[in-house]
């Protein structure tokens, strides 16, 4: 008896089945993340055998929460303006974290990254003060610029294959960052 007065009462108000709703398609999720509301850095350091270890840092600096994009993002790494020769991989870089959908306020997330293999000769400047930009896109448009921390870029390990790789973890949640 109490669902069909229910039932009654949302006909009533407006809330039949030809009633239309706005905003996300995913019932109680918040909007996705814009790149106005994220702040991006990107740090990596040395490790073993000439590579560059670490991840990019996304955080939510609105003050409402958002949802992540789905999906491992594209990476292209920019120094002075210009994209690096890299060849991608959507291999796992080491240690992926937890997977993480949505970004409360103030709360980060990482984009795993390994970079390895430069054997490439800048055009401009010197290496010494090398700060690369890590250009991250997701599927859907979001696109956001990392500036990079100061280092140097990883070593050339491989000559004879001179084509730097870059592996690019899934977003997940920033432990230790």
């Amino acid at each position: 008896m109490a669902a069909l007065g229910l039932s009654v009462y949302a006909l009533v108000i407006g809330g039949g089945a030809s009633s239309t709703t706005t905003g996300s398609p995913r019932a109680g999720a918040p909007p996705l993340c814009r790149a106005a509301q994220l702040s991006a850095t990107a740090e990596l350091n040395g490790a073993a055998f000439g590579t560059m270890e670490g991840g990019t840092i996304l955080t939510n600096t609105a003050g409402s929460p958002c949802s992540l994009p789905s999906g491992r993002p594209r990476v292209d790494i920019l120094w002075h303006g210009r994209v690096l020769p890299t060849r991608e991989t959507t291999e796992p870089a080491s240690g992926e974290p937890p997977p993480v959908r949505m970004l409360g306020p103030s709360s980060k997330a990482v984009i795993p990254l390994n970079w390895a293999n430069w054997c490439g000769k800048p055009r401009q400047g010197t290496v010494s003060g090398f700060r690369p930009t890590f250009e991250v896109r997701f599927a859907g448009g979001l696109r956001i610029d990392a500036p990079g921390s100061v280092a140097t870029p990883p070593f050339c390990i491989s000559p004879q294959r001179p084509t730097s790789v870059l592996a690019v973890g899934r977003l997940g949640k920033a432990v230790g960052f």
